[in-house]
């Protein structure tokens, strides 16, 4: 979504021009009056061998951009090739100020772009008297963030379901999450990674989100 929905925002303005591709790129799309601007998302450029792809964007003419929403020291990579990812390239935009305070390092000129929801739903409708109150988790990489709290979540579970309230979990990619949960299995539903716009809708259905993410330094970058 770094990538989507600016694309779209942008593509309203008059005169400019947007094109997205996954893993490959045609750099004569561009028309002789346009200038013209290369974002390159998540990339881990390998250091010397593409440095011929920075010098041919340099020679049509492109400003480079490097964007990044995550922390690079996850990656080894990028230390092993001397973060030419974002030494390499003219700027660097990122999503949080821990992120661009980091990056700066590297490159001094780092721009951030907060990340945002593109579109608000509808506000939501409760009957007054509701059958279930759902809760949501949906996650990448988030092991070791929710381990510490899952037999709290359980015994939580298990305390309403003893006073006969019902409570539904709903769990998108994570389902080491999902198996952990010890509840009926009528009362918890798995979806496998998914469109984001019907991780929108699931996460429209719940009523509360379970969102943990520990103290660490990957998580202390990224956005609230």
């Amino acid at each position: 979504m770094r990538v989507k929905d600016p694309e779209s925002f942008l593509s309203t303005i008059p005169g400019v021009r947007t094109i997205s591709r996954i893993k490959t790129a045609d750099l004569s799309v561009a028309l002789p009056q346009e200038e013209k601007v290369f974002i390159w998302q998540r990339m881990i450029l390998s250091f010397p061998e593409d440095l011929g792809k920075l010098k041919e964007l340099l020679k049509r003419d492109y400003l480079i951009v490097a964007e990044i929403d995550d922390y690079p020291e996850r990656r080894p990579e990028y230390a092993a090739n001397q973060f030419l990812s974002y030494r390499g390239v003219h700027c660097v935009q990122t999503s949080t100020e821990p992120l661009a305070d980091y990056l700066r390092q590297h490159n001094p000129n780092v721009a951030v772009f907060p990340n945002h929801i593109a579109y608000l739903p509808p506000p939501r409708t409760y009957q007054e008297q509701q059958q279930q109150v759902n809760i949501f988790f949906g996650a990448l990489n988030r092991e070791q963030d929710w381990q510490p709290i899952i037999e709290i979540i359980n015994r939580v579970l298990a305390d309403y379901d003893r006073k006969k309230i019902k409570v539904g979990v709903k769990v998108i990619h994570d389902r080491q999450f999902f198996q952990s949960l010890d509840i009926p299995p009528e009362n918890k539903e798995f979806t496998d990674f998914c469109p984001y716009e019907q991780y929108l809708r699931i996460l429209g259905s719940c009523d509360l989100g379970i969102l943990p993410l520990i103290p660490n330094s990957v998580n202390s970058m990224k956005s609230d």
